[in-house]
C-alpha cells in the first residue's frame, strides 16, 4: 500500500509559514523523526537527513523520513554501516561526511537530526 502525504515537507512547514511552530508540535516532530531514525539504524544509516526529505501528511501531524538514495544496509554479521562518500548536502551533513577521507556512520544521522531540529 502506499501513501499520498500531501502536507509538503517540513522544510516548506518551516520557511513558507508565517506562524512559527508551538514548543508542542516542535517536539511531536522531533520525537516522530528520532523514531524514524532509531528504527531506520536497526537495518542501516539513511546519510543524507534533510528537511526537505521529511513528508508530512494533510493534516502536518505525521512525519515520514524518505529519499534513501544514498543510505547504507548493514551488512550481515557487521556492527558497523558507513560510507566515503561526500554526496550530500552540506548544510545538513556531519563534518566526516565532508572530509574525503572520513567515513560517514550511522552518527552521521544524528548530527542531521540535531540540525534539523
Amino acid at each position: 500500500m502506499s501513501e499520498f502525504l500531501s502536507g509538503g515537507t517540513l522544510y516548506m512547514l518551516l520557511h513558507e509559514t508565517t506562524m512559527p511552530l508551538s514548543e508542542c508540535q516542535r517536539l511531536e516532530y522531533a520525537q516522530q523523526l528520532l523514531e524514524g531514525v532509531r528504527y531506520m539504524h536497526k537495518f542501516g544509516a539513511h546519510l543524507d537527513l534533510k528537511s526537505d526529505q521529511l513528508l508530512l501528511d494533510e493534516a502536518k501531524r505525521v512525519l515520514k523520513i524518505t529519499d534513501f538514495g544514498l543510505s547504507k544496509v548493514r551488512s550481515a554479521g557487521s556492527g558497523t554501516v558507513g560510507t566515503a562518500s561526500t554526496t550530500g548536502n552540506a548544510r545538513w551533513s556531519a563534518p566526516e561526511k565532508l572530509d574525503e577521507d572520513a567515513i560517514a556512520t550511522s552518527k552521521a544521522d544524528v548530527y542531521s537530526v540535531a540540525m534539523i531540529m
